[in-house]
C-alpha cells in the first residue's frame, strides 16, 4: 500500500511538471496530444498522474517540450530561457519601485555564486579543499538582520 502511495505521488509530481513545462511553452492539452497522437483526454490523465504514460512518450514528451529527461524529476533545467519565465513571473508581482531591487540582488547573488564557483574549480585544480561552505551567516542574510 505504502509503495501505491509513493508511485502515485511520483506519477503526479511528473505529470504536474509536464503541465507546467507544456503551459511554459505555450502549448495546449489539444496540441500536445496530437503531437503525441493520443487523445487530449490521455494528455490530461498524464498531467493528473492518473496514467503512468510509457518511458517511449515521456521521453517523445521531452522532445516535443525541449527538455531532459531530468526536467521532469527536478526543477532544474540546463535551459536558461526555462527561468526566463519565473523571473518574469516574480517581477510582474511586484510594484515597479521593487522590481529595480529585486534585478539588483539577483545580479549580485549571480556574481557571488559565479565567484564561489570559480573559486571551486580554482582550489579544485590546486589541490585545496572546498571552502565554499564558511561558518557564519550569509553575507545577505546577515545584512538584513540588525
Amino acid at each position: 500500500m505504502e509503495r501505491q502511495v509513493g508511485k502515485r505521488l511520483t506519477a503526479l509530481r511528473i505529470g504536474e511538471r509536464f503541465a507546467e513545462l507544456r503551459r511554459h511553452r505555450g502549448m495546449t492539452q489539444d496540441q500536445l496530444a496530437e503531437r503525441l497522437q493520443v487523445e487530449r483526454e490521455t494528455v490530461s490523465r498524464f498531467e493528473r498522474g492518473v496514467t503512468d504514460p510509457s518511458m517511449s512518450k515521456v521521453l517523445e514528451i521531452c522532445d516535443i517540450l525541449e527538455v531532459p529527461v531530468a526536467t521532469l524529476i527536478t526543477r532544474v533545467s540546463v535551459n536558461v530561457s526555462d527561468y526566463r519565465v519565473r523571473i518574469e513571473e516574480a517581477l510582474q508581482a511586484c510594484l515597479p519601485e521593487d522590481r529595480e531591487l529585486l534585478c539588483d540582488t539577483l545580479e549580485r547573488l549571480a556574481d557571488r555564486l559565479a565567484d564561489r564557483v570559480g573559486k571551486q574549480a580554482s582550489n579544485e585544480r590546486s589541490g585545496l579543499p572546498n571552502q565554499a561552505h564558511q561558518s557564519g551567516p550569509h553575507p545577505l542574510v546577515a545584512s538584513r538582520n540588525p
